[in-house]
């Protein structure tokens, strides 16, 4: 059985990746998927908590690149639309 925990942060990790897809795809489908399932079938209990910590860091960051990417454009829009910034 997964520790609750342990779970949430697997959760974490998959909302994580499908923030991420809904962010960059121009057209984002979100497929329904069985957690409990996800979990059990990549035996999450097994792996070690570093590499789960690595791969939360790494998504974090990727989505705070991707945060400070699309503030910049934005700034961009508002400074052509005569906006201030």
């Amino acid at each position: 059985m997964v520790s609750s925990s342990f779970a949430t942060r697997c959760m974490l990790i998959q909302d994580l990746e499908r923030t991420r897809d809904v962010l960059s795809e121009p057209r984002p489908v979100l497929w329904v998927m069985d957690q409990d399932a996800w979990a059990k079938g990549l035996d999450y209990a097994r792996v070690p908590l570093d590499v789960s910590r690595h791969v939360n860091e790494s998504l974090r960051d990727e989505f705070d690149k991707v945060a400070a990417h699309n503030e910049h454009h934005l700034s961009q829009v508002r400074l052509a639309l005569g906006r201030q910034v």
